[in-house]
């Protein structure tokens, strides 16, 4: 460990998601004394009841109270509890030390970190290094906000080893001492405003990546979008520049989809051409130039991504082709959460499309990519809690082939879906693309877009028995 010694440590947990609950065990194996609160009420938490219940933890339900810092040397806050709750700051104010679970996951830590942020993209990006540090022989272990507590895996992890982390804003608001080897931010839009209050502290809190790192750490920044630009010259470590507009100083670049070269060390050096990739679309262009200017700084050969990349499955509810009926295809597109990964997505794809968008609304200007929308999309199906706002900023752009649906369950949702299906004429496209987050209506994007595949699957069914 870094110096962390917490033994007898009387340490409280705040969330008892899937990273709560791996900071419970792993703590309590440190043995520091522990005590779990969870807004919840107690009948909701059962689940993680009974994965606990051999261990001996306090258990606060139904909400944050003083008990969490009271008499406790350090709160440790899941993602999805922001900095700014009363109670942590009611914390602070006591002098008890609030860190994240990726502070911790570091402190814990023997092997270098190799640390993804953005707004889009960090799975898909973080799935790919990882997978090309195994073609090249390496050990990579991947976890974070991927779905997998970094603290939950940190400590099998030998010190030859590489951890791919993807990293969210949310996870970077409490680190003090993170420290990644390699740090990599792909792309800032707006998104999380509710959370972050302005543009700025998202930014601010995704630039906590960079924050410890020094001269002989490495940055990977997107040299095509400003706000990552922004935050260039408080980066004390070596910086490597991805773009798909120009070339760069040092660090890797395609200009209009062509050859990818990289810059680095002196050495200028064609790697292969687009077109050799079976992805597609210019985010998965940038992310491959992001990954690529890693595998540079972690002494990988390049020469293993195109490799991976013909070996690589796109991720689950990430652009995912669900199945066809009619003449129709279906997209799975659920992690598509904010408004430029939507953008992303529209432009992947000819006309005719319908659109089904809509979620939980996280303060987010929907105007540009109405315009967007506008342009791709030959309908769009509305859910949510954001339907009319959507709707709003469509008419402003003065597009009328909207439906909304108004009710707010599953089967309102397998009715967009189906509704969707009958907008869309033979050899069109179906897209789940929300620009939301899920929690109006699932409990996760995960869960939303695993009911899509579902219902789409329904659908079918009940298609080929109609012809």
């Amino acid at each position: 460990m870094k110096h962390t010694d917490l033994t007898g440590k009387k340490i409280s947990i705040l969330g008892l998601g899937k990273s709560g609950r791996a900071l419970a065990r792993v703590l309590t194996e440190k043995g520091a004394s522990i005590l779990v609160s969870d807004s919840q009420p107690d009948e909701k938490l059962n689940e993680a009841k009974e994965e606990l219940s051999d261990l001996n933890i306090e258990w606060e339900t139904g909400g944050h109270t003083a008990r969490i810092y009271s008499g406790r040397d350090m709160v440790i806050i899941s993602p999805g509890i922001s900095i700014y709750h009363p109670v942590l700051q009611e914390a602070m104010d006591a002098g008890v030390h609030v860190i994240s679970e990726v502070e911790m996951a570091f402190l814990l830590a023997q092997a270098p970190f190799i640390a993804i942020t953005g707004t889009n993209g960090k799975s898909t990006t973080t799935t790919l290094i990882h997978e090309t540090l195994l073609e090249s022989g390496r050990n990579s272990y991947l976890a974070g906000n991927i779905g997998i507590p970094l603290v939950g895996e940190v400590g099998k992890i030998p010190e030859d080893g590489w951890i791919a982390a993807e990293i969210s804003s949310f996870q970077l608001e409490a680190v003090e001492h993170f420290r990644p080897k390699i740090a990599a931010l792909l792309n800032i839009t707006s998104d999380h405003i509710d959370r972050h209050r302005s543009f700025q502290g998202y930014v601010d809190a995704k630039a906590h990546i960079f924050r410890v790192q020094d001269e002989t750490d490495f940055a990977v920044l997107n040299a095509d979008d400003e706000a990552v630009m922004s935050v260039a010259d408080k980066i004390k470590s070596r910086i490597l520049l991805f773009s798909v507009t120009k070339p760069v100083a040092e660090g890797a670049y395609c200009i209009d989809e062509g050859m990818i070269r990289y810059v680095f060390d002196g050495v200028e050096k064609d790697l292969f051409h687009w077109d050799e990739s079976p992805l597609r679309g210019k985010h998965n262009l940038q992310n491959v130039l992001a990954v690529l200017c890693m595998c540079l700084a972690a002494g990988v050969d390049p020469a293993n991504i195109l490799p991976t990349l013909r070996k690589f499955k796109p991720l689950h509810y990430r652009m995912e082709y669900v199945d066809e009926i009619g003449g129709v295809k279906f997209y799975n597109d659920s992690k598509g959460t904010n408004p430029d990964a939507v953008r992303a997505s529209l432009e992947s794809f000819r006309p005719p499309l319908t659109l089904i968008a809509g979620g939980t609304d996280k303060n987010l200007d929907f105007g540009w990519l109405a315009g967007h929308i506008a342009l791709r999309a030959a309908h769009v199906v509305l859910i949510g809690e954001s339907r009319f706002k959507i709707e709003a900023a469509l008419k402003e752009k003065n597009y009328e082939n909207i439906t909304v649906i108004d009710d707010m369950s599953l089967p309102g949702f397998k009715e967009s879906i189906r509704t969707a299906f009958l907008k869309t004429p033979e050899g069109g496209v179906v897209l789940l693309s929300p620009s939301c987050a899920s929690f109006d209506m699932f409990k996760r994007a995960e869960h939303r877009g695993e009911m899509f595949n579902v219902y789409v699957r329904e659908l079918k069914e009940e298609y080929e028995k109609e012809v």
